[in-house]
Order: C-alpha cells, then structure tokens, then sequence
C-alpha cells in the first residue's frame, strides 16, 4: 500500500524479558517508489525508573541502567551501608529515553570521591531526576 508523503505511526513496544522496559515508539514511513522506509524516529519510556546495576555483585567498576519519561538533570548519589555518602556522580541534563546499554547507562569506577578504591560490602545508589526519586542496593566484592 503507498501512503502519503510523511505519515507517523505511533507503536507501544515492550521488552519481552521484561515487562517494565515499555516505550512509546514514534516511526516515520516515507514511501519509496512501491515499498516504504520504516525508520525509528524517536523511544520514549511510559515511565522513569532506576533499575539494577549490573554487574551485582561486583569489582571493581559497575553501570547503573535507567530511563527517563521526561527529560531532566540526574544525579546519582552513592552511598554506604550506615547511610554516609560516598560518591556523588552528576549527569547532567539528559533527554527523555533509555540509558541501558554500557555506553549509556551510568558508571561508577568503585571509588568514592577521594579517588580511594570503596570497601567490601553493600552500597545504596539513589538516582533524582526532576520529581523522580528512587534507590536501588548493591554489593561490591573484591
């Protein structure tokens, strides 16, 4: 079927392995010649969330995956088991969408902000995004 020049379609796409991974997916069809080009314009999450840093446990370096809804200035703030900060990491202003993979998703090294190599044990990573608040555990082990 050939369609107008520009049409969007709007697709709900939800990660098949887990279901809180949902997204708003605008596509652009632009016809050619008889068959159109479908091309991802733009992903946007239903909903900001913070999730499980992986690798957990770990040593010493870790990415901390999230999605926003909206776009906002994130900030994630590390901190240990009897609730002292240990490491504040400030990311900037980031536009709505996922911040999964490696390249994406945010880094913390292990160490806190003296450049000295964290301890053993649990840790707290509390992620604010705009209104967004939400904290997540893990575990360093060496």
């Amino acid at each position: 079927k050939i369609v107008p020049e520009t049409d969007i379609v709007k697709i709900e796409a939800i990660h098949a392995e887990d279901m809180n991974l949902r997204a708003k997916i605008l596509v652009t069809i632009v016809p050619s010649a008889q068959i159109p080009i479908v091309t991802p314009t733009l992903a946007i999450p239903e909903k900001s969330a913070l999730l499980p840093n992986y690798p957990n446990p770990f040593n010493p370096e870790t990415w901390m995956p999230y999605q926003l809804a909206e776009p906002a200035h994130v900030i994630i703030s590390i901190y240990d088991a009897a609730g002292v900060l240990v490491r504040r990491l400030d990311l900037g202003h980031r536009t709505a969408g996922f911040y999964i993979s490696r390249e994406r998703a945010a880094y913390w090294d292990g160490r806190d902000s003296y450049g000295e190599v964290v301890a053993n044990g649990a840790y707290f990573y509390l992620m604010e995004a705009g209104d967004f608040h939400a904290t997540r555990k893990m575990v360093v082990v060496k």
